[in-house]
């Protein structure tokens, strides 16, 4: 054994045979170990070369063949046994390798058990990052078998995707996996860009045009139209068929859409701004609670009072798993009056109306109005609106159809005339029988009855015709208690003289003489009180024939008075009668006519059915749904006469203008508009602008 004291320089050469011990060294110039194997045992290896070279040539010289060996680093752990680890570049797959089980062979290693790599980020380049698990993935993943992104992950055409996570957005080429269904078609909107797709059938798409190339979020349907929205500040876009979209009247930003009970409600998934519309063009601001919503539903929940269950029409809103809230959200009930000889005497809704939390007033717009209507608004829940058609079918032969809906509801119509519903009842109504209806004071007779449904009691329901008729004001709203009384108190009077009887007191019929007072009427020849009838046939001191209040005969004059609600001649095959006078008309009927071309334009003949189907065919060019007349007047507005639409209200007067709510097309190369009113547009316009 040699050994150097501190501070021994040697110059030339040194040759050592055996061990030489070296405390501290230090050299200043190149160190070349040759041989085989060389150990370093010590317990902290400092290198101040920032990259290591391995498997170069002798002294660093380049390499000039394959030598087939790996390049890395052999790692030694104990994991119940000596196992070797290896990190490096594995020649002969071509590749970067980490195995946790490996074995070393003249510079060859064989990986038996790969081992897992943790990082923060990978980042792949062109398509050769296969077979990740794991977070934070940013490139082209050519193969993984589960992938967890907060970015946009982008895949090759997949033939079958099996499951799908939770996704807020998923872009499919040019759409989006935000679709909806209606109208018998699908349509799917792009998240970026003005794109968008329809289907009949979900597999075979036809690219459509957006209004505008937006961040377009979600598609709803409803009210037969499509509706789409932006998650930034955009204008809304709508279509009836989802190939033509026209864009919304003002700008609104949300994540989600969607429809219930003819509104839609748009919300954003951050903030505390919500929309509804009800046209999909016009959107109301509303505030809704800051949840950071990430689903929205509607739909009908069970609402049991009492034993009585009621389905009430709600919004949901879902954020993350268990955060949540419910709202209400509808529109507005529209009417159209029905008017005959200027008064309104009916209300057809097309849209109920939905939400209301309390009794809505009643507004009538008529330019023309004279006096108001009075009406009394009521509250019905699960009000049936128009129904949306999914198919209305073909070949049809009659002009008008059936429809049959089915449930436990009823129409909430108050019932008028001769002939009311009745349910429930325990037995069937008897001619003769008095109806009593709680809260009505007025008594009516059951003049017949015939079951319509059920023949044992309390499941029979009737209709049951009654005198006097039903009136409006007195009808009763659905579920009203109604008693029949079958037993009541009588009296009968055959042949009784009613001599000035119902003038008055003595004092005022002044009988046997004339009465004193002239403006008296018999009305009050028989009191019925308490149900009570009275079955009378008499004779006045002027000799008026009368039996009860139904049938008069006045012999001075000759008139007979018929004053019964029916009227019936069974076994009678014809009525032949010189002429009809209804009412307090002058006009006498004296023929039906089966004239289809209307010759003897007469006051006193009606024509048949088939003779005014004759008469209108005649002068109405038949065009499927299509009819063309040559000028129409609905209200006070014209339209034809020729190529024109006009109000036939005098200019100046109110309701002379014409009002068109809704956005009107003009086709063809001679259609427009008249230059009046682009006219006074711009000068209106310009009248505006100076006046600020």
């Amino acid at each position: 054994m040699a050994k150097l004291k501190d501070g021994t320089r040697v110059y030339g050469g040194l040759q050592v045979d055996q061990t030489l011990t070296v405390a501290n060294i230090t050299i200043s110039g190149n160190l070349y170990v040759n041989g085989t194997t060389t150990a370093v045992n010590s317990t902290v290896t400092q290198v101040e070369d920032p990259i290591f070279e391995l498997g170069g040539g002798a002294n660093g010289a380049a390499l000039t063949g394959q030598d087939n060996k790996e390049r890395g680093i052999l790692m030694h752990y104990y994991n119940g046994a000596a196992v070797d680890a290896f990190m490096g570049w594995h020649t002969s797959n071509g590749q970067f390798e980490f195995g946790k089980a490996a074995t070393e062979t003249t510079g060859n290693i064989v990986i038996g058990t790969y081992g897992n790599v943790k990082a923060d980020h990978y980042i792949g380049e062109g398509d050769q990052l296969g077979n990740i698990t794991g977070a934070n993935v940013t490139g082209t993943v050519a193969s993984a078998t589960a992938a967890t992104t907060a970015g946009t992950v982008t895949t090759a055409a997949q033939p079958n995707i099996t499951s799908v996570g939770l996704l807020t957005s998923l872009v499919i080429g040019n759409a989006t996996a935000n679709t909806t269904f209606g109208n018998g078609i699908f349509v799917a909107i792009a998240s970026g860009g003005n794109y968008a797709a329809t289907s009949t059938n979900g597999v075979t798409w036809t690219t459509r045009t957006l209004p505008s190339s937006t961040t377009w979020s979600s598609v709803a349907f409803g009210q037969g139209i499509f509706v789409a929205i932006s998650n930034t500040s955009s204008v809304s876009a709508y279509s009836q068929d989802g190939t033509t979209w026209l864009p919304g009247n003002m700008a609104i930003f949300a994540d989600h859409v969607r429809y219930g009970q003819g509104v839609f409600v748009a919300l954003s998934a951050a903030g505390a701004s919500g929309w509804t519309s009800e046209d999909g063009s016009n959107w109301l601001a509303q505030t809704v609670t800051n949840d950071g919503y990430g689903a929205v539903a509607f739909g009908f929940y069970a609402n049991n009072v009492g034993g009585v269950i009621s389905y009430i029409g709600r919004f949901a809103t879902l954020s993350g798993t268990n955060v949540g809230s419910g709202f209400l959200a509808g529109c507005k009930t529209k009417s159209r009056a029905i008017i005959t000889s200027g008064i309104i005497t009916q209300l057809t809704s097309w849209e109920p109306g939905s939400a209301y939390t309390s009794v809505p007033t009643v507004t009538f717009t008529d330019p023309n109005v004279t006096s108001l209507a009075t009406v009394v608004p009521r509250l019905g829940s699960g009000t049936l609106s128009s129904p949306t058609f999914v198919s209305k079918g073909s070949g049809y032969n009659n002009t008008s159809t059936a429809i049959q809906v089915t449930g436990n509801g009823y129409a909430d119509a108050f019932q008028s005339g001769l002939t009311i519903i009745l349910d429930q009842l325990s037995r069937l109504p008897l001619p003769g029988d008095n109806l009593v209806i709680t809260g009505v004071d007025q008594v009516y007779k059951v003049t017949s009855a015939t079951a319509v449904f059920g023949t044992v009691a309390p499941n029979i329901e009737a209709n049951v015709s009654i005198s006097p008729g039903m009136t409006t004001p007195l009808s009763p709203a659905n579920n009203t208690t109604i008693s029949i009384r079958q037993k009541y108190s009588q009296v009968r009077l055959t042949g009784h003289d009613f001599l000035n009887i119902g003038y008055g007191n003595v004092t005022q019929s002044n009988y046997p003489g004339v009465p004193t007072e002239t403006g008296l009427k018999q009305e009050q020849q028989i009191i019925e009180t308490n149900y009570g009838k009275v079955f009378y046939a008499s004779t006045d001191q002027d000799g008026n024939f009368k039996v009860g209040t139904l049938f008069g005969v006045q012999q001075a004059t000759g008139i007979v008075t018929l004053s019964a609600s029916q009227f019936g001649l069974t076994g009678l095959n014809t009525l032949s009668l010189g002429g009809i006078a209804v009412g307090g008309s002058s006009v006498v009927v004296s023929q039906f006519s089966t004239d289809g071309n209307f010759v003897a334009n007469s006051d006193n003949v009606i024509p048949t059915q088939k003779a005014i189907k004759t008469y209108l065919t005649s002068r109405l060019s038949q065009g499927g749904s299509n009819t063309q007349t040559g000028q129409l007047t609905a209200g006070s507005v014209l339209v034809g006469g020729p190529n024109k639409i006009s109000s036939t209200v005098p200019n100046g007067q109110v309701g002379s203008n014409i009002k068109m709510t809704s956005k009107i097309n003009f086709t063809g190369s001679t259609t427009g508009i008249g230059g009046n009113m682009p006219a006074f547009f711009f000068f209106m316009q310009h009248s505006t602008k100076k006046g600020r």
